[in-house]
């Protein structure tokens, strides 16, 4: 018997319902109900899990602005890319770091807001990206570009962040 079920009640968000009767003689969901939601972290910069080489490949946008996708820190560069139609698609060279080294991107905007990874150094201090994992060394970072977050769907610009492990590190590519 299924005693638990899902409903969607938002953009990241669920309610999650549970019936606790046996045999499920009462199907009314209520016994339990439980509000789920998924926010960004505080902090969503990324740590060198081994040295490599980092590379940025601009996937999407969907905002009317030609942001810049930047590294803040540990050595700034401005930019790595414009947020423009003709960079769709394209991958661009970060640097070689170490492991362990913390990678902090920013989101600047034709505003002259600046966004960063690093929610603490935000304008508004609100976080304005989700981390996503997509792979071993591979995360996606999705930007919300307004100020305060007047839009949450974190699609004004997204961006594959890769780590390819230098040849030192990897026999297999010898």
């Amino acid at each position: 018997c299924t005693h638990a079920k899902v409903f969607p009640t938002g953009l990241n968000k669920w309610e999650l319902r549970w019936e606790d009767r046996y045999g499920l003689s009462e199907t009314d969901y209520s016994d339990l109900v439980v509000g789920i939601e998924v926010v960004p972290s505080r902090n969503n910069d990324i740590i060198m899990p081994i040295i490599g080489r980092v590379v940025a490949k601009f996937l999407s946008k969907r905002t009317p602005f030609d942001n810049e996708f930047r590294l803040y820190s540990p050595q700034p560069i401005n930019p790595i890319f414009a947020a423009t139609n003709a960079n769709l698609g394209k991958t661009f060279t970060v640097g070689q770091f170490s492991a362990g080294t913390r990678l902090v991107f920013a989101l600047s905007t034709p505003q002259n807001r600046i966004y960063y990874t690093d929610s603490s150094l935000n304008p508004d201090t609100k976080s304005h990206v989700y981390k996503m994992p997509v792979g071993p060394n591979k995360w996606q970072l999705r930007w919300e570009d307004l100020y305060d977050l007047a839009a949450t769907d974190y699609n004004a610009l997204v961006v594959e962040i890769a780590i390819l492990a230098s040849r030192a590190d990897n026999p297999a590519d010898s």
